[in-house]
This record gives C-alpha cells, sequence and structure tokens, in this order.
C-alpha cells in the first residue's frame, strides 16, 4: 500500500500550526492526499512511512543518490530507516510560488 493517494491518503495529528503548514506544503511538493487534524497527541507515522516510501529506491542495490558511489542498501538506507521526521519537517523549505 502506497500512502498519500487518493485511496491512501496520508493521516497526521499535529498540535503546531507550524508543522501544520510544513505537513501541507511537504504534501503539496510531492502530490500527496492527506487529512490533517490539529489535535494531540501527535501522530506523524503516516508521513514518515509516506517519506521512507518515497526516498528508498526501487532497487535497493542501485547506486545511492547521494553520490557516494556505494549501492543505496550499504550508504543511506540506515539513514533512512532511522528517518527523524521533525527534523524533516524543520529542515524543509517549500519553493517560492511564481
Amino acid at each position: 500500500m502506497t500512502l498519500g493517494t487518493s485511496d491512501h491518503p496520508i493521516i497526521v495529528r499535529t498540535t503546531s500550526e507550524e508543522k501544520m503548514k510544513k505537513i501541507v506544503a511537504l504534501c503539496a511538493e510531492y502530490h500527496w492526499h492527506y487529512i490533517i487534524g490539529f489535535e494531540a497527541p501527535e501522530n506523524l507515522d503516516h508521513l514518515k512511512t509516506a517519506l521512507r516510501q518515497r526516498l528508498t529506491p526501487d532497487d535497493v542495490y542501485a547506486p545511492c543518490s547521494c553520490g557516494s558511489g556505494k549501492k543505496f542498501k550499504f550508504c543511506c538506507a540506515e539513514k533512512i530507516r532511522h528517518l527523524d521526521v521533525n527534523q524533516v519537517l524543520e529542515e524543509f523549505v517549500p519553493p517560492k510560488e511564481a
């Protein structure tokens, strides 16, 4: 099941309006369908799963996109497995609108 489709939208709960805006912008960047609630407790599990799916290549033995020359499985796979979604949101800069 691929998250972010119209049949399987990403469902997120957050307690911060600032974080909510970043989540909306991130989902728009990847053209993901989402449902977002402004409530506690915060739950970003679907977003984390969708990001992992997006960042993991179909062939984990393909060269890593970071440019190291290593295969993805032996390079950035561990980083993706332990992805910190809050850090991704902090570092995400929405594209400027024209």
